[in-house]
C-alpha cells in the first residue's frame, strides 16, 4: 500500500488549486485595478472621496498608505504594478487549467514563483504600513490576504511543498 495518492487525485486537487488561483488573481486585479482608478483620479481630478472613503480612525486610512512614498515606483503608483501581476498570475493559471501533463509539470514551479513573489512584495510593504505608517488601507490588507491564500493554492499544487516546486 502506497501513502502517495494516485496521478487522478493529483491532477484533481492541481486543478482544484488552479481554479482558486484564477479566482483570487482575478480578485487581486480588480482591487489592484479600483486602488489605480482611485489614485490616478485622486491625482488628476483631486479628487479624494475614493481614497477617504475607507478611513476608519488611525488604524485604517486609505488616503494615508496610498499618498506614502512608497505607493509609487517610477512615478507609477504601484497598484498598476499589482494588476499586471495579477493578470500574469491569471494568465498562468488558466493555462494550467487547459495544460498537459507535461505542461502541468512546468506550470506549477512557475505558479509556486509567483505566489511567493507576491508574498515577498507585500511583506515589507505591510511592514512599511504598520511600523511607518501606523496606519492600514483596508484594500491593501485585503491584497495581503489573496497573497497568502495563492500562496496557499500553489503549494496545494506542489506536492513536495511550497519551496521545492
Amino acid at each position: 500500500m502506497t501513502l502517495e495518492p494516485d496521478i487522478h487525485d493529483r491532477r484533481l486537487s492541481t486543478m482544484t488549486a488552479a481554479a482558486f488561483y484564477c479566482i483570487f488573481s482575478l480578485l487581486g486585479a480588480l482591487v489592484s485595478g479600483f486602488l489605480t482608478i482611485a489614485k490616478f483620479r485622486s491625482a488628476v481630478q483631486c479628487d479624494e472621496s475614493l481614497l477617504s472613503a475607507c478611513q476608519i480612525g488611525k488604524w485604517f486610512d486609505c488616503n494615508t498608505v496610498l499618498t506614502s512614498p512608497w505607493s509609487i515606483i517610477y512615478s507609477i503608483p504601484i497598484s498598476v504594478y499589482a494588476t499586471a501581476f495579477y493578470l500574469a498570475g491569471l494568465c498562468l493559471a488558466t493555462w494550467l487549467l487547459r495544460s498537459t501533463s507535461g505542461q502541468l509539470r512546468a506550470t506549477r514551479p512557475l505558479l509556486l514563483a509567483h505566489a511567493w513573489m507576491g508574498v515577498l512584495v507585500t511583506l515589507p510593504l505591510a511592514w512599511y504600513a504598520f511600523f511607518s505608517l501606523r496606519s492600514f488601507c483596508i484594500f491593501c490588507v485585503l491584497i495581503y490576504l489573496i497573497n497568502i491564500v495563492l500562496l496557499l493554492s500553489a503549494w496545494m499544487m506542489n506536492v513536495r511543498g511550497p519551496f521545492a516546486g
